[in-house]
């Protein structure tokens, strides 16, 4: 049912004399411009749809206001669902009977009056008619005034009016007034349902991105597996592989396998309210537990190299997302030295003073001797999405994660690299004694 293309002519069967309504126009006017400031100011049409119905309900003397929208059915018919209601004393509101279900239009005989909504004409209907005697009886009306509501081209619906007490009839003059108000709640109703239908889209690109950070962090955890595995595989030809070295490989696919559980029940638990679980970590103390999985990530042709500093190197963060770090910044550095090198994971204290305050860093430094990157390059490597390693292999995201959890953790990153000179990642993260609930609390709400 498409909005015509000449303008609306609300046509009415017949009309009252003027002089009967000429005295309500001055009220049923400002009750209307009342009612568009109101949609005006509102964000959605239905905060402000009883105080626009009040309005109109006491100007025009009516028993009752609907705002109602057409649906189809599956079984073909097309129903009138009511959205909003004002009923005024003693009306009674259709709140807990029948009439407060949908009213299939076609089946009750109301075609006709589809058709004339439909082509932006009013509908004005009285019990006084045999044809339309039974509708307006069963749904306790005895008249009935209907202006179309469009919206995106489309006929969503009616702003209807029913008297329950007399058959009072609306003069052309009055139709014309409320016209407006019908065309502005239209809009307002189509800039709703465009918000509803751009706030879809973003939930949907954000499940996108949330499910490819998923994949690429179950993609470095399927990478240390294969390596294991690759490993196991090749071991009874070779026949090098001791006890020990055997207990590592096995406790470095345990601690994948725990990683990837921990993994999903964080994914399972998205959607409900809940927090990152940072907590006071030793990270000299947690690098060394994960050096087993480094050093299977990286794989055989790159000598893992772990350098801890003296003192406490204590500070706060969600280990699994430290795990995400490491693991992130080390399957980067392998793919910086296709033929082999070295990484270096070092681990420092720093100091800093601003405006007088100092303050003391723990900072992780991941060095390696690849082929290193250009200016233009290391300017972009934290926007989600960007890569240089083609579609095939690089997702964008395992950097921007990164910065992420480092910001959330308080800290910050700063990056060394020049072609053929290698990479050097130094994550800046408070020291425990520096880090307290308010900061967390205020990084959250930022």
């Amino acid at each position: 049912m498409k909005t015509p293309d000449r303008p609306v002519d609300l046509t009415v069967d017949r009309e009252s004399p003027l002089e009967r309504h000429m005295q309500r126009r001055p009220e049923l006017a400002a009750a209307v411009a009342a009612a568009a400031e109101c949609l005006q100011r509102s964000p959605q049409w239905t905060q402000c749809a009883a105080s626009v119905l009040r309005l109109l309900g006491e100007a025009t003397g009516s028993g009752r206001v609907h705002i109602k929208q057409f649906r189809r059915e599956a079984e073909g018919g097309l129903s009138a669902y009511r959205c909003a209601t004002w009923a005024a004393r003693p009306a009674k509101a259709q709140s807990d009977d029948d009439r407060s279900q949908p009213f299939d239009l076609v089946a009750a005989g109301c075609q006709q009056w589809l058709d004339v909504l439909a082509h932006g004409l009013a509908v004005e209907a009285e019990d006084s008619r045999l044809d339309q005697r039974e509708v307006l009886r069963s749904r306790d009306m005895r008249a009935l005034l209907a202006l179309p509501l469009f919206a995106n081209g489309q006929l969503w619906g009616m702003l209807a009016f029913a008297s329950v007490t007399e058959s009072s009839r609306f003069s052309r003059v009055e139709i014309d007034v409320l016209r407006p108000l019908a065309a502005a709640l239209g809009a307002s109703i189509e800039r709703n349902e465009l918000h509803a239908q751009v706030e879809r889209l973003q939930r949907t690109e954000a499940l996108g991105r949330m499910a490819g950070a998923i994949a690429h962090d179950f993609n470095n955890l399927l990478t240390v597996l294969s390596g294991a595995f690759e490993t196991m595989a090749l071991e009874p030809a070779t026949k090098a592989m001791t006890e020990p070295d055997r207990v590592s490989l096995t406790n470095t696919v345990q601690q994948a396998i725990d990683q990837g559980a921990r993994l999903l029940k964080r994914l399972m638990q998205h959607g409900r309210v809940t927090e990152d679980a940072p907590r006071e970590l030793d990270v000299a103390a947690h690098l060394r537990g994960a050096e087993s999985l480094l050093s299977q990530a990286v794989g055989r042709s790159i000598r893992l190299h772990i350098e801890v500093g003296a003192g406490s190197q204590h500070v706060c963060i969600d280990p699994l997302q430290l795990d995400q770090v490491l693991l992130n910044l080390a399957l980067n550095a392998r793919d910086a030295m296709p033929r082999g090198g070295t990484l270096a994971i070092e681990i420092t204290k720093a100091a800093s003073n601003d405006d007088g305050h100092t303050a003391t860093w723990t900072v992780l430094r991941v060095r390696d001797n690849g082929h290193g990157m250009p200016a233009h390059v290391c300017e972009h490597i934290f926007d989600p999405y960007y890569t240089t390693k083609g579609n095939q292999r690089g997702t964008g995201i395992g950097l921007a994660t990164v910065r992420a959890i480092v910001a959330a953790a308080g800290g910050h990153i700063a990056v060394r690299s020049a072609v053929g000179a290698g990479t050097e990642f130094c994550l800046y993260l408070p020291a425990i004694r520096h880090w307290t609930k308010e900061m967390h609390e205020g990084r959250a709400a930022s």
